[in-house]
């Protein structure tokens, strides 16, 4: 899910998730580090979120994974 087309909302999703996991694991009065962990991971997601929103946003067209634009291809044969 978080791979595919649904981008934005897995993360959203997997943000909250994390922070929630955070917010227990700091209620219980243990594991603080597990907990610090979560919610690094949980800014991670939101950061994808607002990265994908941006890239949606401006409309910038993504290519595939191993695909090089024709000016990179050029530049490449003529060296």
């Amino acid at each position: 899910m978080i791979i595919g087309g649904w981008t934005r909302i897995g993360a959203y999703i997997a943000s909250v998730w994390l922070l929630l996991i955070a917010i227990n694991l700091v209620t219980t009065g243990h594991y603080f580090d597990f907990a610090l962990r979560d919610i690094g991971l949980c800014l991670s997601a939101f950061g994808l979120t607002k990265l994908t929103e941006a890239i949606a946003v401006a409309g910038v067209q993504l290519a595939p994974v191993g695909t090089m634009p024709p000016a990179v291809a050029d530049i490449s044969r003529a060296a």
